[in-house]
């Protein structure tokens, strides 16, 4: 598949969603029909206005996450990264993408942050018209449907580790030649996860001056860099704050009772699959010092679900203890977000995501901390 590879990309790139019932097996002369469908699918427009509508049931959750997009595009020859400039507003944000750089604007405090990375959930908000390639929908393991208005193409791939039952519908209009739904699922470690973007309401005759909308917002809102600089605590009094319960023995704590020369804080949930893949680094981190030396505490702000919190941390074998809080001074939006305290519980550093490489430097930062 073109735009997935490893399983990490299947992660973070690939939609996954409901299962649906195929019938029957077509072959040329499906494949000529969907020809069809892509090249009517505008990727040559200039401009383009649509809605996505947007299910997800994740990982270790019984609950469906929906959400409605309004995306606005226009191809740009200045940016290498997306090939458009564009507007993606939702209930509570507006995501604009100008000259290689994302603006994430915040109506209900005024404020925004600027970005330079790529944005995977972005990404497959625009992907009907900048990504989908005839190859995605034919090779093997593909399964073709049709009905009096519509085609579905079902494709399914091998197991990867972990992760089961891989597997992704296209369904496309023959009554206009477009994408409507792309919806996939995949199994892990006993739980399944679903991802469905319904696109409707495609426009190619509108045009939104973009540049003048952003100078607009930047004028009148903050940038959050410096609305978190004047807002900044003292370290300690910010983590004096935070109480919650301890996973193993349910008993009510404050996060400041841990005492270590190093305390690593990981802010996880169990849907977090790159939070899984730091649980490794992490436990040999714990393993390799003393508690009186490095502590490190897995801060979770998000299950609640204790049995089964209990249950995935034994699978997966996670050997430090499981803080569970509500308070959240630090605003963490990014998971995982690790945090790394001196023994006054002042931040040394900050490090987001995963990366297998992370290891080494936090290595050589514990022992400068130890040695000091």
């Amino acid at each position: 598949m073109r735009f997935m590879g490893k399983i990490l990309e299947i992660m973070k790139k690939l939609q996954f969603s409901t299962f649906f019932l195929v019938v029957s097996l077509f072959s040329l002369s499906c494949e000529n029909k969907t020809d069809t469908i892509l090249s009517g699918m505008h990727r040559d427009a200039s401009t383009l206005l649509y809605n996505v509508n947007f299910k997800k049931k994740p990982f270790f959750k019984n609950d469906t996450f929906i959400k409605k997009y309004n995306v606005y595009l226009e191809k740009s020859i200045i940016d290498s990264v997306y090939g458009y400039n564009f507007k993606i507003s939702d209930s509570i944000q507006t995501i604009y993408n100008f000259n290689n750089t994302l603006y994430i604007i915040n109506h209900s405090n005024r404020s925004y942050k600027k970005r330079r990375e790529i944005n995977n959930q972005l990404n497959q908000l625009i992907f009907p018209n900048c990504n989908l390639k005839k190859d995605d929908l034919f090779g093997n393991n593909t399964i073709i449907d049709t009905l009096e208005d519509r085609v579905f193409v079902l494709k399914k791939y091998e197991d990867e580790n972990e992760f089961k039952n891989i597997k992704e519908k296209y369904s496309f209009s023959l009554v206009n030649n477009e994408l409507i739904n792309i919806t996939s699922e995949i199994d892990f470690q006993n739980t399944s996860q679903f991802i469905s973007n319904e696109y409707e309401k495609l426009n190619l005759n509108v045009s939104i001056d973009i540049e003048t909308e952003l100078k607009q917002l930047l004028g009148n809102y903050t940038n959050q860099k410096y609305l978190e600089k004047k807002e900044s605590k003292s370290h300690l009094k910010l983590f004096s704050d935070i109480r919650g319960v301890v996973l193993e023995n349910n008993k009510q704590k404050e996060l400041v009772e841990y005492n270590s020369k190093v305390i690593i804080l990981d802010y996880w949930f169990m849907a977090c699959y790159p939070c899984i893949k730091t649980t490794p680094m992490l436990n040999r981190i714990n393993e390799k010092y003393s508690s009186n030396e490095v502590q490190v505490i897995g801060v979770n702000l998000i299950d609640r679900n204790v049995e089964k919190l209990k249950n995935f941390v034994n699978y997966n074998k996670i050997k430090y203890p499981i803080f569970l809080t509500n308070e959240s001074p630090l605003l963490v939006k990014e998971y995982p977000t690790l945090i790394i305290l001196d023994e006054k519980y002042n931040i040394i550093s900050t490090l987001y995501g995963y990366d297998e490489n992370k290891e080494k430097e936090i290595f050589n930062l514990i022992e400068k901390i130890i040695q000091e």
